[in-house]
Formats: structure tokens, sequence, C-alpha cells
């Protein structure tokens, strides 16, 4: 059962990246996830520019409506989670902070 919940979430959590076209997301606006601490916690401390980019889309409404719809999948796999055990729980963490940003925004800039 465990393995099918990591096939799901990876599924869903490259969903509509994997769909678009080959390489990295692009699109106006972009979702990305967090880093992880050594400790399995999602480290929001660190710059947007080292977050990973997992999804492009045209608009914003697009973006945030498929974040919602990764996190109400993952709430439902796993309930309230903030601190990941596993690798599979490191991508629930991961969807759960993430965000959704401009494809211009500076703060995707290294440096």
């Amino acid at each position: 059962m465990r393995a099918l919940c990591a096939v799901a979430l990876s599924v869903l959590a490259a969903g509509c990246a994997a769909a678009q076209r080959p390489g990295p997301p692009t699109g106006a606006w972009l979702l990305i996830v967090p880093p992880m601490t050594e400790d399995g916690y999602a480290d929001l401390s660190k710059p947007w520019s080292t977050w990973r980019r997992v999804g492009g889309y045209s608009n914003k409404i697009d973006c945030t409506t498929s974040m919602a719809n990764q996190q109400f999948t993952v709430h439902g796999w796993y309930g309230p989670i903030w601190n990941a055990q596993t690798p599979n729980e490191e991508e629930a963490v991961q969807i759960l902070n993430g965000r959704c940003i401009a494809s211009d925004d500076p703060r995707l800039k290294s440096g």
C-alpha cells in the first residue's frame, strides 16, 4: 500500500509539468517547492532560486488550482504532516509548502 501511495504522489507531483513539454517547467506562473532540511522539514528560509520547479502554468489561477488539488491529495494520503520520515513523505511536505510565483519574479534569480 505504501508503494501505491508513493507512485500516486509522484505522478501527482509531476502531473501538469510533465504534460506540457520536455525539459524544466515553463510558463507565466511556476509552482515551486522548497528544499528539505536534514531533519525532514521544508526549508522555507532558502531563497526561491534554490526551490525546485514542479509545474509551469499560463496563469495564476491554473497554478493555484493545481497546487490546491495536489495539497488536497497529500492531506488525503498523509493527513497533517510537517516533518518527513521517508522520501515519500518528503514529497508530501514539499507539496504542502509549495508556492505559485510569477516566472519573472526577481526572487527566482540566484545571487
